[in-house]
C-alpha cells in the first residue's frame, strides 16, 4: 500500500508548471497521510510477524514428525529386549552364529498387552539368521 501511494504522489518541485489547478489538486490529494503511512508500516510489520510464526510452526511440525519417526524406528519393546537377552545367553546360538552377535534395528512382529510374537534379524561372524520369539505375560505382569 505504501509503495502504491508513494508512486502516485509527486513533490511540487517535480511537477510541470503547465498543470492546471484541478490537476494540481488531484496530485496534492493523493499525497499519503500520516495515517496511511502508519497503516502501511503496521501491515508490513504484521506480515513479517505472521511469516515468522508460520516458519516457526512449520519447524515445530517438522521436528515433531522427525521425533515420532525416530521413536518408531528405534522402538524396542520389552518382549523384544527379553528375546534378545535370551538369545545372547544361549550357547547354541553363539555356536551357530559366532560372537559377537548383532541385531538389526528393524524387527517384525506384534506386541500387545498380554502377548508378543517377534522376529528379529541377527548376524554374527559365521552367518545371518532370524530370531523368533513368542512371549506371554503372566498374571503377575512378567513376560
Amino acid at each position: 500500500l505504501r509503495s502504491q501511494v508513494c508512486k502516485q504522489w509527486r513533490h511540487p518541485a517535480q511537477r510541470s508548471d503547465t498543470l492546471s489547478a484541478r490537476s494540481q489538486a488531484v496530485f496534492l490529494s493523493t499525497q499519503p497521510t500520516t495515517n496511511e503511512v502508519a497503516n502501511a508500516d503496521r501491515l508490513s510489520t504484521s506480515k513479517y510477524i505472521f511469516d515468522k510464526l508460520i516458519a516457526i510452526a512449520c519447524g515445530l511440525g517438522l521436528g515433531y514428525t522427525l521425533a515420532g519417526t525416530l521413536d518408531f524406528v528405534f522402538d524396542f519393546p520389552k518382549p523384544l529386549e527379553i528375546t534378545w537377552d535370551l538369545c545372547q545367553a544361549n550357547d547354541e546360538v553363539k555356536e551357530a552364529f559366532g560372537t559377537p552377535l548383532s541385531k538389526s534395528l528393524f524387527w517384525d512382529g506384534n506386541v500387545t498387552e498380554f502377548q508378543a510374537s517377534v522376529t528379529l534379524p541377527i548376524s554374527g561372524p559365521r552367518g545371518d539368521g532370524s530370531l523368533v520369539g513368542r512371549l506371554i505375560k503372566d498374571k503377575k505382569g512378567t513376560w
